[in-house]
């Protein structure tokens, strides 16, 4: 199928513009480079999302210069386990 990518894990669209794949989706990936969705710095902005609107001084202790995308990946997986939904 043209334009589907089933190594991704995202659904594909058929011709039609139905699914073609089956269940519920699990994952959303979106990015705002330009800041043209969030008119700020969208990582900012997650983290008002957490309990408090501030990450733990643990969490925040864990940042390593050159390391972001692993930090930010611990940031969401606490958002998770704190229960924060889209």
């Amino acid at each position: 199928m043209s334009g589907c990518f089933p190594v991704s894990g995202l659904r594909c669209l058929s011709r039609d513009g139905r699914m073609a794949a089956q269940g519920a989706p699990r994952f959303l990936l979106t990015f705002d480079f330009d800041e043209t969705i969030v008119d700020e710095n969208s990582d900012d902005s997650i983290v008002r999302a957490a309990p408090g609107q501030r990450l733990p001084e643990s969490l925040r202790a864990t940042y390593r210069e050159g390391f972001y995308n692993e930090y930010m990946q611990r940031v969401f997986k606490y958002l998770g386990e704190q229960g924060v939904r889209p």
